[in-house]
This record gives C-alpha cells, sequence and structure tokens, in this order.
C-alpha cells in the first residue's frame, strides 16, 4: 500500500502525524512509499466520532476540527465507460452538475492507470510515468494546496464516456487528486469549480454552464462557484430543476440504469500502526509459510522487546529489530512449525490511547481496571491538550475508547466529557530567511539577487516550512528552549511568570527571551515594595477600590484559565501602589497572596478552601435564589458550614424561599438572622394600605392623581404588559416616567436607574415629578427612595420587597403611603377566591383541593405535601439540576393527568391558572422546562457589536478572534434572555440572525424599544391589539 514516509525518523506515518507536509514529530519531510502494513480500521467508527460529540463539553474549535478531519459527505458514486472498455468511478458531492463534465482527473498512483500501462493502452508512457515520479516525491500537504499552480498529463489513448449522454471526454492524471479520498478519480466542471476552472483554462478544455444563479456569470473570466442554490440549465432532463430537487432525480436515475448509487463517504482513512522503529508495543503477530499471520496466543502475552543496543532502522527502511533473528525466529502457534515474528512496533498512541483508564484502578490484575472503579472515575472529567493533537491523540484515544465500550470493557462511549486546548509554545525557525543573521541574509542577497529568489532557495533546501518564520519547536531545528539556562540566570519565578504572561491560554505564542527580563524587572517591583512600607492599617482608601478590583478579576481570570489578564493587573497594582509613595502591611500581603495564587499548584477550589475556613458570609437578599438553584445553594450552604466551619448569615426582609421548601438535603438547619423589631423598620417608615380593586385601564388616571401629591412614585406591577402599557398610556400623558423590566438588557437598565436617580438627586425647586413603572424586577438590590409606591396586589413577600423603596432613607418624617391596588381582568373575574402572586405550593393547594379525585396523590394535607416533595427530589437523576427535566414522574406531568384541567374546553380562566401555577411550581422545583437563550439586542452599543459580529461572519476563516471575543464579552451587557417558545416564535417571524454556528443569536430591530425593552409582539400586525 502506498504509505507516509519520514525521511528523519525512517518510519511510516499515519496521515494524522503529517501537519503541514512534514512530520509532526521533527519536521523533516514525508514522501510516499509502498510498504505493507498493519492498519486499525477506525473508518468502521467514523459515524460514532462524529455523532458521539454531540452533548460533550467541547470547545467549538476543537469538534470542529475532528468533524472535518474526519470528512463525512454525502453524494454519489458515479461509473463512467472508457474507450479501452472498463470503468472509472468517480465520488462527487455535486452529482447534480454531470452534465457539465467536460474531463475526468486521476491520481497518479489509480491502479487503472498501472493496468492501462501494463496493457500498452497509453501511448505517451514516457510523460505519464515521468510525472508518477515527480508526484511521488511530494507530500499529501504539497499537492492539495488550493494556491499550487495546476499541472497534469493527458492519458494518449483512452478516453471517459460521460454516463449522462455518452460524450467521450479526455482523461488526466494531475497530483491535486489524492489516492487516499473518494475513489482516486474525479469528474471535472469546470465552469462551477475554481480549480478545474484553471485547469480546463491551462489545458483549452470546453466549460459548460450547468447552473444558473441569480446572478449572471461570465465564464471566461472565473468559474461560478455560486451554487449551493440555482436552477439546472444544459443538463438535459435536469433542466428547470432547483439544485436539491436535481441532486435527488440524479441518483435516482444513477441507480435505475446501474450507473450509479447513493454514497456516504469519509476522508478519515484507516489508521496505519506500524512503526519501524525500537520503541514501541511488539506487534503480537508471528508469520508461517504454512498458515500465514497468525496471533500469538494470550498465554504468550505480554510479548517483550529483546535488550538491545543499535536503535536505528535499516538503509531499507526495515525496523532495527529485523537485525536480531534470535528474537525474530519463533514457532508457529498454530502447527508448531518455524515462523518469524513481526518486526514493526505500535505507535505511541496504541498505550496513550487508554493508559488514563489504568490510572483508575492500577493494582488490578484482571482487567484494566476493576468495573466499580471505572463506573465511577470514568469518563475523565476534562482533557486539556494542545489543538495539535485534536487529530491524534484525541481522535486515536476516543476510537479506542469506544472499541473498549462495545466489547463491553469500560461502562462510557466517551473517555472524556469536557476538552480544552492550550496553545503552544513556539519557536523561531532558523531556515526562515527574516530570522537569519545579518551577513547570512545579506551573502544570500549577493547570491539570488532578491529576497523572493533567496526564499525559493531555502524552500527547495530545507522544505515547506522555510516559509514560517515561527514555528513547533523541534530538536532538529534546534530552537528548543533549555528552561535550566533561562532559571539560572533569572529564576524559577520568572520563568513561570513569564509563561503564564506571555499570551493567552488558548492561543499559540511565539517564545522571546528578551521579554523575559520585563517579567524579571516586574517581580524586582514587587520585592522592593517591601522595603517601602508605609504607615496604616487595612486599604487606604485611595487604593482600595482597586485592591478590590484586583482581587475580583485575578480570582475571575485564573478560574477562567486567563493568567496572562490576571498578571497584567497585578502590574497595574504595583504602579499604583509606587504612584502613592508604596504600600500598607495589608496592602503588600494582599499583593502577595495574589501572585502565590498564580503561582501555586492549588486548584481554585482548594485555594478558596483555605480562604475561606473559619470566615463569616452574609449573603443579602436571599429571598431572590431561584427555585431551580434551591438544592446546589443547599448543598454549599451545608458544605460551607459543615466541612469549612464557616458561619452562614441569610439576610431578607421577608421570608425567604429556604422555609418554604421541606427539603431533604438540608440536613442541618442554617439559623437566619432573628426576626427582630430593628429589621421590621420598614414598617415605621410606611403605611400599607389595601386601595382597593381596579381595572388596568383605570390605573393611569389613578397614577396621575398619585402624583400629584408627591414629587416622586413607584408603580410594581406583576407582568411586563401590565407594566408596558401603563408606561406607553403615561407618556402619552406628557409625564416624566421611567421603565423598567427583565426584558431590558443589563447595560439598558443600568442606564436607566442611573437617569432615574438623577432625575430625582435634583433640588426640589428643578425636579420634575418623577413616576418609574417596573417589574418586580426592582425589588431587590436597587438602592433608590421614592415618596409614594402603588405595588399591584402580591404576596406578603413582594409586598414588604415595594415598600422597601418608599421612604428608604426616611427622608419623610411621617409614615409614606404603600397602596395595594388589585388589577382585575375580565378573564378572571370569576376567581374572587384565587389571589394573584401567592407561591407555588399555596396556589397548587387552592387550585386543586377543590378536586383531589383528580390526583394520584392527594395534596390536601400538610404532610402528603411533603411527602410529595421528598419523592420529587429522591427521583432526581444526575443532571437533574442543569435544566434537565424528567421523562416521566415530574410533578408537571402527573398533574397535567388530571382530565379537567388538561381539556382543551375547560374555562379560560381555569386554563390560565393552571398555567400559572405549573409556572410558579416549576420555577420552585424546577420541573417545567424553561430553558433560555441570550439574545444581542439592538440598543445603544449593542447595534455596532451587532454590525462588527455580522462582518466578522463573513470572512470565514479569517476572523480576528481577539476582536470577536472582545465582542462578545462587552456584549454581555447587551443581551436579553428569552424562553424557547419565545425564541421560536422570533425565528419564524425572521427576526433572529444566527452567527457562528448558532453560537451567537442577533435580535433584529422592531422587537426592542428604547423604553420598554424586548417585546415578542413588536414588530407583528397584531402589537396594537394586544
Amino acid at each position: 500500500m502506498n504509505v507516509n514516509w519520514c525521511t528523519g525518523c525512517k518510519c511510516v506515518l499515519a496521515n494524522e502525524e503529517v501537519v503541514n507536509g512534514v512530520c509532526e514529530r521533527c519536521g523533516s519531510e514525508v514522501v510516499h512509499r509502498v510498504k505493507s502494513q498493519w492498519m486499525l480500521k477506525i473508518t468502521a467508527y467514523a459515524d460514532k466520532l462524529i455523532d458521539g460529540l454531540d452533548g460533550l463539553d467541547y470547545i467549538e474549535r476543537v469538534a470542529t476540527q475532528q468533524k472535518n478531519w474526519i470528512g463525512r459527505s454525502h453524494g454519489a458514486e458515479v461509473n463512467f465507460g472508457t474507450t479501452a472498455g472498463d470503468s472509472l468511478t468517480v465520488y462527487t458531492t455535486r452529482c447534480d452538475t454531470l452534465f457539465g463534465a467536460t474531463y475526468m482527473v486521476v491520481s497518479p498512483e489509480h491502479a487503472m492507470v498501472k493496468e492501462w500501462l501494463d496493457k500498452g493502452i497509453i501511448k505517451n508512457v514516457d510523460a505519464v510515468k515521468a510525472y508518477q515520479a515527480e508526484a511521488a516525491r511530494k507530500s499529501d500537504f504539497e499537492r492539495s494546496e488550493l494556491n499550487k499552480e495546476k499541472t497534469g498529463v493527458k492519458l494518449e489513448g483512452v478516453m471517459g464516456i460521460n454516463p449522462v449522454n455518452d460524450t467521450e471526454i479526455p482523461i488526466f492524471i494531475s497530483d491535486y487528486v489524492l489516492s487516499t479520498y473518494g475513489t482516486g478519480a474525479i469528474m471535472a466542471v469546470p465552469a462551477h469549480d475554481t480549480r478545474d476552472w484553471e485547469f480546463a483554462k491551462k489545458f483549452g478544455l470546453p466549460i459548460i454552464e450547468v447552473v444558473q444563479g441569480s446572478t449572471p456569470s461570465n465564464l471566461d473570466e472565473a468559474a461560478f462557484t455560486d451554487v449551493a442554490t440555482g436552477t439546472l440549465v444544459n443538463s438535459g432532463f435536469l433542466n428547470g430543476l432547483s439544485v436539491a430537487d436535481a441532486q435527488k432525480k440524479m441518483i435516482a436515475w444513477l441507480e435505475e440504469t446501474g450507473k450509479g448509487r447513493d454514497k456516504v463517504n469519509y476522508k478519515l482513512r484507516d489508521w496505519v500502526f506500524s512503526r519501524q522503529r525500537y520503541w514501541g508495543e511488539p506487534i503480537p503477530m508471528v508469520h508461517c509459510d504454512k498458515c500465514g499471520w497468525q496471533p500469538l496466543p494470550e498465554s504468550s502475552l505480554p510479548l517483550t522487546l529483546p535488550d538491545i543496543t543499535d536503535f536505528e532502522p535499516g538503509p531499507d527502511g526495515e525496523s532495527p529489530l529485523a537485525r536480531h533473528k534470535d528474537w525474530v525466529k519463533t514457532t508457529c502457534p498454530c502447527c508448531g512449525g518455524p515462523a518469524t515474528r513481526e518486526t514493526d512496533t505500535m505507535p505511541q498512541w496504541a498505550g496513550s490511547s487508554w493508559y488514563f483508564l489504568r490510572y483508575m484502578d492500577p493494582h488490578c490484575k484482571d482487567a484494566i481496571a476493576s468495573k466499580e472503579a471505572l463506573e465511577y472515575w470514568s469518563p475523565v472529567d476534562w482533557y486539556n491538550g494542545g489543538m495539535e493533537h485534536t487529530t491524534l491523540h484525541l481522535l486515536y484515544s476516543r476510537f479506542w475508547h469506544k472499541f473498549l465500550y462495545d466489547i463491553g470493557a469500560v461502562p462510557s462511549p466517551e473517555p472524556y466529557q469536557k476538552r480544552t486546548a492550550h496553545g503552544m509554545i513556539l519557536g523561531l525557525n532558523p531556515h526562515s530567511f527574516v530570522n537569519l543573521p545579518a551577513e547570512e541574509q545579506d551573502k544570500l542577497l549577493k547570491e539570488y539577487g532578491s529576497q523572493k529568489a533567496a526564499e525559493k532557495a531555502l524552500e527547495e533546501k530545507y522544505g515547506e516550512m522555510s516559509r514560517h518564520p515561527i514555528v513547533k519547536m523541534s530538536k532538529s531545528l534546534g530552537n528548543v528552549i533549555n528552561p535550566d539556562e533561562v532559571v539560572d540566570q533569572y529564576g524559577a519565578d520568572t520563568m513561570r511568570l513569564y509563561e503564564m504572561f506571555m499570551g493567552d491560554f488558548e492561543q499559540a505564542a511565539p517564545w522571546q527571551t528578551s521579554a523575559i527580563a520585563g517579567c524579571n524587572r516586574f517581580l524586582d517591583r514587587v520585592w522592593a515594595l517591601s522595603d517601602k512600607l508605609v504607615e496604616g492599617e487595612g486599604y487606604r482608601p485611595q487604593i482600595e477600590t482597586l485592591m478590590h478590583q484586583t482581587i475580583k478579576k485575578v480570582s475571575a481570570d485564573i478560574e477562567g484559565l486567563k493568567m496572562n489578564t490576571a498578571i497584567a493587573q497585578l502590574m497595574t497594582l504595583v504602579n499604583a501602589l509606587y504612584d502613592n509613595g508604596g504600600a500598607t502591611k495589608a496592602e503588600f500581603e494582599t499583593l502577595v497572596q495574589l501572585l502565590n495564587t498564580c503561582f501555586s499548584g492549588k486548584t481554585s477550589a482548594i485555594r478558596r478552601f483555605h480562604a475561606l475556613c473559619g470566615s463569616v458570609i452574609v449573603i443579602d437578599e436571599v429571598q431572590t435564589v431561584p427555585g431551580k438553584m434551591l438544592t446546589l445553594f443547599n448543598l454549599a450552604v451545608n458544605f460551607l458550614s459543615e466541612i469549612c466551619g464557616v458561619t452562614i448569615v441569610l439576610c431578607s426582609a421577608t421570608q425567604p424561599c429556604l422555609e418554604v421548601v421541606d427539603h431533604p438535603l438540608r440536613r442541618q438547619p442554617v439559623d437566619l438572622v432573628p426576626q427582630q423589631k430593628a429589621l421590621w423598620d420598614i414598617f415605621k417608615r410606611t403605611d400599607i394600605q389595601n386601595a382597593g380593586c381596579a381595572r388596568l385601564e383605570e390605573l393611569p388616571q389613578i397614577v396621575m392623581g398619585a402624583l400629584s401629591s408627591c414629587d416622586s412614585l413607584l408603580v410594581v406591577c406583576n407582568t411586563k404588559k401590565e407594566a408596558t402599557f401603563l408606561f406607553e398610556s403615561l407618556q402619552a400623558a406628557n409625564c416624566r416616567c421611567f421603565h423598567l423590566s427583565a426584558a431590558m438588557c443589563v447595560q439598558h437598565r443600568r442606564e436607566t436607574l442611573q437617569a432615574l436617580q438623577s432625575a430625582l438627586d435634583k433640588p426640589s425647586a428643578d425636579r420634575q415629578r418623577v413616576v418609574c413603572v417596573s417589574t418586580q424586577v426592582i425589588e431587590a438590590g436597587v438602592d433608590i427612595s421614592f415618596q409614594r409606591v402603588i405595588r399591584f396586589s402580591a404576596g406578603m413577600d413582594s409586598v414588604v420587597q415595594a415598600a422597601g423603596r418608599c421612604n428608604r432613607h426616611a427622608e419623610q418624617k411621617e409614615p409614606a403611603p404603600v397602596r395595594l391596588i388589585r388589577c382585575t381582568d375580565e378573564r378572571l373575574r370569576g376567581l374572587d377566591d384565587i389571589v394573584r402572586g401567592q407561591n407555588a405550593t399555596t396556589a397548587l393547594l387552592t387550585a386543586f383541593s377543590k378536586t383531589p379525585e383528580g390526583f394520584r396523590y392527594d395534596l390536601s394535607s400538610e404532610e402528603a405535601i411533603r411527602f410529595y416533595y421528598r419523592r420529587l427530589y429522591a427521583e432526581m437523576e444526575p443532571g437533574f439540576q442543569d435544566n434537565q427535566t424528567p421523562a416521566h414522574g415530574s410533578l408537571y406531568h402527573l398533574l397535567a393527568d388530571n382530565p379537567r384541567y388538561a381539556d382543551a374546553n375547560c374555562a379560560q380562566a381555569e386554563r390560565y391558572l393552571l398555567r400559572q401555577a405549573f409556572r410558579l411550581a416549576g420555577s420552585l422545583f424546577q420541573v417545567f422546562d424553561e430553558d433560555t437563550r441570550s439574545l444581542l439586542v439592538p440598543y445603544g452599543r449593542g447595534r455596532e457589536l451587532q454590525n462588527t459580529l455580522r462582518n466578522a461572519a463573513q470572512v470565514y476563516g479569517q476572523k480576528d478572534w481577539a476582536v470577536i471575543r472582545g465582542c462578545i464579552d462587552e456584549a454581555k451587557g447587551y443581551c436579553v434572555s428569552v424562553y424557547r417558545y419565545q425564541l421560536e416564535r422570533l425565528e419564524a417571524l425572521g427576526a433572529v440572525t444566527s452567527l457562528f454556528d448558532g453560537g451567537i443569536l442577533l435580535l433584529s430591530d422592531g422587537f426592542y424599544n428604547e423604553h420598554t425593552g424586548f417585546s415578542l409582539e413588536a414588530g407583528t400586525r397584531d402589537f396594537q391589539e394586544v
């Protein structure tokens, strides 16, 4: 078989070990040779390797690179006849363009070429053989470069026959067709493929347009390649069809006539598993002249290598083991006759593809690891490695693991749950012209006349790699950095600091010894600060903000593996300390601790564990803990209190949600701050009044009346619809009005709050009366005081939170009024016994206790409720807290079985109540699927970010990822979250643009209001009616 041969290592390489035409290990040129080799049938797992990527936490570029390397494509195999009486089979993904095929190209190594040469059919034998020899000296990478000059030789004496019109077309051999992909033969449609067009122009071949697009083509100037869509022309029975329909019809025609068939193809080739070197596991196969190749019996394993001293491969590329006849000669395990061992060894990937499994149970003598150990430890939680191994170790080990899974040796089909990639530290290429010493450059310029000619000479001497000034470090290039020398000159701390500071963790970066001096100067400045300590306790006021910012950023950056930006922040802090005359003892200790965090080998979890032990943690606004996070929240609280000895203080002006649920995971209660009178000071400052009922349409007049007796008024609504209606009505009445809701992006809310505070801070003489209309989003984390508050009817916790915004700082001596208004709705008028805003438990009990016969479980008693919750949590499977709803047994599914409430004919009000109850219950117990996605909205700077990302997405493959990453970080403040059903409706309306394979979603204009934020109905005809 035709294999890759490394001229430096003198051994065979797998396709994945050839990078840019050279050996990935030593950087030497790779050529083609014909050798018999052992192979593993990795192609049988191609589909499993692609499909298995779904559900794994792999960074996008790793998953994409694996998919591209495997290269699954859907097309057809087409049989072209020849004038020699045989046929050539081609694989194509565009069988709809068959009528435009005007010539064929086969690889120089194609078996039919050899057959035609042997039979004397080909007339220009010398030209064909010379071209074959030239192609054999090139790597696959060189042959498949898109921008290289197209070469080839026409086969004189044989022609191809197009199966759709029986036209005779010429056959060429060309090195840009590889025998390792498809069938090693292609049909060429020069009208619609740039490479085929260039080839046709060079050799004067016909060019026939068969796909017509919306824009006219000029085939004299270039190929028309925008043919993903279009209409078929000049194509016989396909004329007038769309591309998709033409492909289906052509495949059907090929199969009916026996001239072809539907075919799924892969770029992936079987894994060449033989290496001509000593180091490596010996292949346990022996060859007998009588019995052929035979495996060694298990009783003869493991087969060990002999002790030798000469490790160089032989002159003809044979393994060094072949010279050790005593080891090579053996007996056949089948017949007992003389036999010889296989002298090739396995590649290094044979061991590294599974070694991590052995760590799970290193002393197990009966298997890779015990069943219990494998089930406990696997799959590996996180694999971090270089991008260069995405199509090497990662691909091989996934294949190896899937085979082990199929034979029952491991319990999971995938070896790793998460995969990230670190950048590689690169070195200068000593063979690149720009890196040569000045005198060497001058010498080459004099010899060759120009830099371009000199670079071409270097490429001829050293290969394609000489084009690249920055390359992978390798011993053969002599550009490996010895860390011992750096440590001897600068110290280990400087060495480690430079490695972390030299660039983004995921990006490759060149080593620059000159830059190490800067890191050394920074550490010297830190050391010198110890002699510049100033008097004072704690952090000085002028430094305190920066200290806290640095603590926060260093902690977050290390967690996100962004060590370079963490160190940059520390450099900023050190500069500020020098600008302020030095550091206090506390400031210097914090600086040293943060630096130690960067250098230490502890994980972030351990660092935080040590930092938290014996401390006190105060958590305010604890009532805002989302229901779906209760389990994780309580687990964290229990861990901190029981394991770390942390004192937890949970603060809230209302009864927190922790007391609503009898949570089985709360093994030990966590005391809340006692509800003393001082904590209920809110009731001293306010006078909560029941203002009765009112229709939604009547509210604007009520608000205007309340505003006439005060300068500032807050109205808190229960829904965005209510808040939007009220805000727009007040705006129409020329009222100075602000709007807040969760439908506004973070930056929009921040700017609105700043504008609101600015309006309230004006002197009373200049102040215009201000009203803020908000949803519950204002009830926590907003330190703004209003003279009056109107709250739509809600549960007591929401009422108290809203009242907390009234007379907040006791500006008014008399208690300020908080008016509660029950906003009624025509559809709910008959449900006076149901109060909106109740918690989930109460809502469910109220709604369903009337018909207990409709339930599988009686929810009418407190004991039954406790049992129900315990059962609910007991049935939770791993991953349930990660937004995964169980397929059965959930609260939602059990309650939905009640035909009274599931019936489409039941009263609208009852269905509304049911939905409210389910939504509340789902929020509390996470049994209602409310998966959300973020949309980047066209608000303020968000509009510019949308345009920048759109432009970046258009130059696929040439993206400036640093710019894109910066845009994404900034865009977080301009995003809103939408539920799945909302996203589906927006997509149906054409209001969402997807970029980067769905990784970024942009919201269109018309669906985001500069005052009220995102609205699902905006931009649709029924918006005014809503």
